[in-house]
């Protein structure tokens, strides 16, 4: 299987999770609900794509919450959420290139055809707006959280990369007992038989009455951003050399670490869910990966040529050293939590990093 259909592959059977488990309990489907799905089962796309290419190692984390961070343009007075979901990825290639990382942002809509329909009511025309000229602008909840940047946010957008897409779901059960599609969504002519399509509005010469007309599956967009072929680039780093793009997602990832975010999802049964888990991708930094590194190549020049069984193993057996000794399941448990401190504020949370075996581990002496 392509990557691809992989990713494909998981968004349905996501969507169908989130409608299977809505009629069980009685309960409607929202985009929270769709989308707390596509993130519970975030383990089982891991294993898939670690399956798919032995030469890569993918580590994917996640964080749920619901309408936060809220953000307003400087020159409109309402507030709107900055993002459904928020996709991050970081790669780590050989030990000549620097680690770099790509950054996306992903508003909803439900629809039963893959076009987004009017976005001009009530707020819908204010997140239209942003998402098309990405104007200055500021936090309007929890913005304490954001002492980074004291005056307004300036993304200072560039054509050459994107910030954000649309992404409309299909508005329907998707699967004849999980395994077919219904009719309904064949004829829906959802691209690639993917049921999350996806459209770019950035700079698009169109007015929020008419809509997105989305023309990209969400798996084609998914498996291009993981390969670092989409999205806008940031610097993983707390040092950001003042680039707001860079600080906003590096703020994201260090924000999404604090204990103290509970939420409830009543529609999903979800009540007084702890936001945290101790991820192990959030754990991951440059300092470890430079002793994975160090690691290797101290290794390499202290033995015989590995053969590529050994070649590609050797560095699981690091990698899962270093990833995941000590760390619990990722999978968050339903907990209260008492703290009463004002808590962090971001968006849903998938991050991905992709790990580069054979470029790790590949030095001069086995060229």
């Amino acid at each position: 299987m392509s990557i691809n259909d992989i990713i494909r592959d998981y968004i349905n059977e996501t969507h169908d999770a989130a409608y299977q488990y809505a009629i069980k309990n009685n309960k409607s489907v929202d985009e929270p609900g769709l989308i707390s799905k596509f993130l519970e089962n975030h383990k089982d796309l891991e294993k898939e794509l670690n399956n798919s290419n032995k030469n890569l190692k993918y580590l994917i984390d996640v964080i749920f919450t619901h309408q936060t961070p809220k953000i307003k343009a400087i020159d409109r007075s309402r507030s709107v959420e900055i993002a459904d979901l928020l996709l991050i990825n970081i790669h780590h290639g050989s030990q000549k290139t620097e680690t770099s990382g790509k950054a996306l942002l992903i508003q909803a809509k439900r629809n039963n055809t893959p076009t987004s329909g009017s976005l001009a009511r009530g707020t819908e025309a204010i997140q239209f707006y942003i998402y098309n000229k990405w104007p200055k602008f500021s936090f309007t909840s929890r913005s304490q959280n954001f002492k980074s940047i004291s005056t307004n946010w300036d993304f200072n957008f560039k054509k050459s990369e994107e910030h954000s897409f649309y992404a409309v779901i299909y508005d329907s059960k998707l699967f004849h007992n999980h395994t077919l599609y219904s009719p309904s969504f064949i004829n829906a002519n959802f691209h690639q038989n993917c049921s999350w399509n996806t459209a770019q509005c950035e700079f698009l010469q169109v007015t929020p009455s008419k809509g997105l007309t989305c023309n990209t599956s969400f798996s084609n967009l998914f498996s291009h951003f993981i390969m670092n072929n989409a999205g806008r680039t940031f610097s993983p780093s707390l040092a950001a050399n003042g680039e707001h793009w860079s600080i906003f997602i590096n703020d994201m990832m260090t924000l999404a670490k604090d204990p103290s975010y509970i939420y409830h999802l009543s529609r999903q049964g979800i009540s007084e869910s702890q936001r945290h888990v101790r991820m192990q991708s959030f754990m991951i930094n440059d300092a470890i990966l430079s002793s994975v590194k160090t690691s290797l190549t101290d290794l390499e020049k202290n033995t015989s040529p590995p053969n590529h069984h050994l070649d590609l193993s050797l560095p699981n057996i690091l990698l899962n050293y270093y990833f995941n000794e000590g760390h619990p399941p990722s999978t968050p448990k339903e907990i209260a939590n008492t703290d009463t401190r004002i808590p962090p504020s971001t968006p849903p949370i998938m991050i991905i990093h992709t790990i580069d075996l054979e470029g790790i581990f590949t030095s001069d002496a086995y060229k």
